[in-house]
């Protein structure tokens, strides 16, 4: 956790392996936070997106003492997504973006396209607006994959690495239930 946000990052055997399972855990977290938010008064609904971003980082356990470990990922494919998140709460950006979608960088949406030529992805132009990302004034949009059928099914052809998903998301599902009657 950071803050109010969660950072994970997939660094495995191949890109199109770490681009697939982030935008399929990507995926199951949109529908999470889309179905906990129909169970709750909306008062308390949690309405934050989920950001993907593909690049370099340096990882490992930096700053810890003792036996804590600290893991850190730093790095401009880290940093993007720390300008991209205060631009989410601008209510036109918002509007754009609608709720069942996942937010992609450019490099992200790059190497989506190259490894799942298949998936639909559309480009909000964030100069359109009149927003701009501090620290990185080349990156001039970002990309929005909806979760509709058909990214749904193309996330789905993947079969043997959406089993391995659904095994280790079951795994959380209790501590799921548990959050959720708290």
């Amino acid at each position: 956790l950071v803050g109010d946000l969660v950072f994970s990052y997939f660094d495995l055997e191949s890109e199109k392996t770490s681009i697939w399972s982030a935008l399929s855990c990507a995926a199951a977290l949109v529908g999470v936070n889309d179905e906990w938010n129909k169970k709750i008064d909306e008062s308390n609904r949690v309405s934050r997106f989920v950001l993907v971003s593909f690049g370099k980082a340096i990882v490992g356990n930096i700053g810890g003492i003792s036996s804590s470990r600290e893991i850190t990922a730093m790095g401009p494919a880290v940093n993007i997504l720390s300008r991209i998140d205060p631009l989410t709460k601008d209510p036109v950006l918002q509007a754009r973006i609608g709720s069942a979608s996942i937010i992609l960088t450019r490099e992200a949406a790059d190497t989506a396209r190259s490894h799942l030529g298949q998936i639909e992805l559309r480009e909000i132009s964030l100069a359109e607006l009149g927003l701009g990302l501090r620290d990185f004034p080349e990156e001039r949009s970002i990309w929005i994959m909806p979760l509709d059928l058909e990214n749904e099914k193309h996330l789905a052809e993947d079969r043997p690495m959406q089993i391995r998903w659904e095994r280790q998301y079951e795994s959380i599902e209790p501590a799921l239930r548990d959050f959720e009657q708290q």
